[in-house]
């Protein structure tokens, strides 16, 4: 992956009062809160980063109107495991072994071992795909304080709702 390309997975993160659209929760004011993830996507195809040959007129008054971050670390060269790291706040390195724990005991509940053997072998062989639902995420750390948050593009963990988002695009797709 090129540097511009890791750059552009964190390309931006942008916070933003808008003073006429303020969410409650617990008597506090809490900011618009825009989160734009973006693969393959490097810095110099925007107009707020001095693109002499692109025009972003919506991106530029985004990054106008808040405080914007030129500068991201990715922790892991391949896009699905850079965004569970974003999303989860868990370093790749650490993903696996927090989903073996979850994995072991999700099997013990009870709902897995009234499945049939057949039933427990397909939940087994498919958790991978399916694991973000089990953990913690932005979005949905998000949503306890009262916001709410659409997933859209590229998404690798199969369904929006998986990591906490209120709504989104992708709703399913068919492994292979």
């Amino acid at each position: 992956m090129k540097p511009e390309q890791i750059i552009a997975l964190v390309f931006c993160l942008i916070f933003f009062n808008c003073s006429g659209n303020k969410n409650k929760s617990n008597d506090e004011d809490l900011p618009n809160i825009v989160l734009i993830i973006g693969d393959d996507h490097g810095y110099p195809y925007f107009g707020f980063m001095g693109s002499d040959f692109v025009s972003t007129p919506n991106m530029d008054s985004l990054s106008n109107s808040g405080v914007l971050f030129t500068n991201g670390y990715v922790p892991d060269n391949h896009c699905r495991p850079s965004l569970q790291s974003l999303i989860t706040g868990t370093l790749p390195i650490n993903y696996a072994e927090k989903l073996k724990k979850i994995k072991l005991d999700e099997m013990k509940k009870k709902s897995f071992l009234e499945m049939s053997m057949q039933e427990q072998k397909s939940w087994q062989d498919n958790f991978k795909y399916h694991s973000m639902k089990y953990m913690q995420t932005l979005p949905g750390l998000l949503i306890e304080k009262g916001y709410a948050s659409f997933q859209t593009g590229k998404w690798w963990e199969y369904h929006y709702e998986y990591g906490g988002f209120t709504d989104g695009m992708t709703s399913g797709w068919v492994r292979e």
